[in-house]
């Protein structure tokens, strides 16, 4: 099929891209993204065609499958990206018997397709201190957090303001001076 050219001669539609603006990058939720997380940001964009958003279908497995990494990384980088406001889930995907079905995403710095919706724009007023991990405290600072012992500020209500760095629950010990619980056979 040929293009139609202008009385110039050139094409009158210009070639898809994606466009991420610099206030977008200036932004701390975009500062706090990893690799991942804008790696999907891109993925879910180059899906997005003028007129499809909050349509934008797009799955944890898809995810993982074009940049080639793990099914989990793929659901945590989705998860960062909403919890920042860059994306929001308009439908949940499902596995049913008839139904399959990936999440259908609106990118929230374009108008809605299918409510109408102006654009939110809610990534800009994602900040440090709004952050709440899903164990309720507030998260410090934002980059490469180790799974063992990352850092938190204690809730406010705890009455101090000290940093700590998060331990695992201490699970109870048997104590060793009562003997009552072994047999009067083995105390000898």
């Amino acid at each position: 099929m040929k293009r139609r050219a202008n009385k110039t001669g050139r094409s009158d539609k210009t070639a898809r891209h994606i466009r991420i603006y610099h206030m977008t990058l200036r932004t701390a939720a975009w500062k706090s993204l990893d690799a991942v997380a804008r790696a999907l940001y891109v993925e879910i964009l180059s899906r997005y065609n003028g007129s499809n958003n909050g349509r934008i279908p797009y799955s944890i497995r898809e995810g993982a499958a074009a940049l080639r990494i793990g099914k989990t990384k793929s659901a945590v980088g989705l998860k960062d990206l909403q919890d920042r406001g860059f994306i929001a889930a308009i439908t949940r995907g499902g596995f049913n018997r008839k139904n399959r079905h990936a999440t259908e995403w609106r990118i929230t710095e374009f108008a809605c397709d299918v409510t109408g919706a102006l654009p939110t724009y809610d990534y800009q007023r994602w900040s440090f201190q709004n952050a709440v991990p899903s164990d309720g405290r507030e998260v410090l600072r934002a980059g490469r957090r180790s799974r063992r012992a990352p850092l938190y500020r204690r809730p406010s209500n705890a009455g101090t303001d000290r940093l700590h760095l998060r331990s695992r629950p201490e699970s109870p010990r048997p104590s060793c001076a009562s003997d009552s619980s072994r047999p009067q056979s083995d105390r000898s």
